[in-house]
């Protein structure tokens, strides 16, 4: 039988519930999958309330939203994810603070992922994954633009690692003159993820 469910879509601040078919096929998710994946393609966009700053002191909450494409498997994987998804995972802690800092900031690093919630398609497949990682920071892309640098990750769930996970991702903002101007979104147009 078909059921009715809600979902709220949230967008420029503007929540709005709709209804939607479901059927029990959406429930369906598959079994968790061995072996590592490796993306060559992210794009994206991360979130940051409050805004960024160059000298920031509070505490600071980021949403990763991310599309990660061109994936290929190894190490005993059997199905290739054709996309992976991360959807509004909050990836800031109690220590990350709002300031604008390159390197390797240690507390003040602004997006510090305990944990991002993954999910791969076809999902009937591929039961998620939950990276996480224990050293972040925000570095200047050989391009020139600022990107973030994850590694020394850990993954459960599908593709489980120890503490050889990596993401770099490249924004499309020039880190010269960087948060001359509060910060509130980055743009991910690139990048890579070993997951």
């Amino acid at each position: 039988m078909r059921g009715t469910r809600k979902l709220a879509i949230v967008g420029a601040g503007l929540a709005i519930a709709i209804s939607a078919s479901a059927t029990s096929a959406d429930a369906i998710t598959g079994p968790p999958r061995p072996g590592t994946v490796t993306c060559a393609s992210v794009t994206g966009k991360i979130k940051f309330s409050p805004p960024l700053v160059a000298a920031g002191t509070s505490q600071e909450t980021a949403l990763m939203y991310l599309n990660l494409k061109q994936c290929t498997v190894a190490g005993g994987a059997t199905v290739t994810p054709k996309i992976g998804v991360i959807h509004s995972s909050t990836v800031s802690v109690t220590t990350s603070q709002n300031i604008c800092t390159f390197g390797n900031a240690g507390p003040a690093t602004p997006v510090d992922p305990p944990e991002l919630q993954l999910k791969w398609v076809p999902p009937s497949k591929i039961a998620p994954s939950s990276p996480s990682f224990s050293f972040t920071q925000m570095v200047t892309s050989p391009s020139g633009d600022v990107a973030f640098d994850m590694s020394r990750g850990t993954v459960t769930g599908s593709y489980p690692q120890s503490v050889s996970g990596s993401w770099t991702i490249v924004t499309n903002t020039s880190a010269s003159g960087f948060c001359t101007k509060p910060v509130k979104k980055l743009t991910i147009v690139s990048g890579s993820a070993t997951v």
